[in-house]
């Protein structure tokens, strides 16, 4: 389940919008999208509005956020950590990875 979580949050976040649409823009039909464009959809809305001579109908899909989702698989991977400390195989020299760091900036020290 753990491998299904982690492919669910990358379908999320890398996920191509132009796969809910034909090649007529039109909003294809749920048994026409992919498995995958149909388990990223949160929600559809179908609004009908007007009298009987001008009628209107207005589609809403809602995505989940990709800044959420890709967010999620950052801190999954580690990457947003703030001081990430890697030590050589000799344990001689340590190497220290500050994402945040700036020139001018004090380098953080063990002490």
């Amino acid at each position: 389940i753990y491998i299904i979580i982690i492919c669910q949050l990358k379908a999320m976040a890398f996920f191509d919008i132009r796969e809910l649409f034909d090649s007529h823009n039109m909003l294809r039909p749920l048994n026409e999208m992919s498995a995958t464009a149909r388990c990223v959809i949160n929600s559809i809305t179908i609004t009908q509005t007007g009298g009987m001579n001008s009628k209107s109908t207005t589609i809403n899909v809602r995505l989940p956020s990709r800044e959420r989702t890709a967010e999620l698989l950052g801190r999954h991977l580690g990457m947003f950590r703030e001081n990430q400390k890697i030590e050589s195989t000799d344990n001689k020299n340590r190497i220290y990875v500050f994402p945040g760091f700036k020139p001018g900036m004090p380098i953080p020290t063990d002490e």
